[in-house]
């Protein structure tokens, strides 16, 4: 019985993160590089033809880097609180092992996937200030979930 219980926590814990990804894309697409780049040059041009379609080539390079950063920045913003509730929840829930493992696992996945898909996109403070948050939260509910496990149980 442990087998499936540890199985479904695992279940929960995959899955919490991709539906936090797929939940992003109902408002926000992903661009994709096929807009951004012409893959074939055409052959017989002239150096200035061939700096021009360079120049243009990197232009596009750096819209499509954009508009990448601003959708990891949307992913970052849905994804790491809906974590960070994820967490709390499972904490709440001490009665149902496996739920609470499961979605614990899983709101750690989400805040991390959410915090290194955007890393890169994500301004100093906000890495710092993201990680900290993350850190209390997890520490206050570990410290809570000892407290609560370490009471004397009166003998009957």
């Amino acid at each position: 019985m442990r087998v499936i219980q540890v199985a479904l926590a695992i279940g929960i814990a995959v899955l919490l993160p991709m539906m936090a990804e797929m939940s992003v894309r109902f408002y926000a697409e992903p661009p994709t590089y096929d807009a951004y780049q012409d893959y074939y040059q055409q052959q017989g041009m002239s150096p200035e033809e061939r700096a021009n379609a360079d120049k243009e080539a990197q232009r596009k390079s750096d819209e499509y880097e954009k508009a990448y950063a601003a959708y990891n920045l949307k992913q970052f913003y849905f994804t790491f609180p809906l974590g960070i509730i994820e967490v709390v929840i499972g904490s709440l829930l001490l009665r149902r092992p496996t739920l609470a493992a499961g979605v614990v696992f899983g709101g750690l996945s989400t805040i991390a996937y959410g915090s290194f898909s955007s890393w890169e996109s994500l301004p100093n403070w906000c890495r710092f200030s993201s990680l900290l948050f993350a850190l209390l939260v997890i520490g206050v509910l570990a410290y809570i979930a000892d407290r609560k496990s370490s009471r004397p149980t009166a003998d009957l």
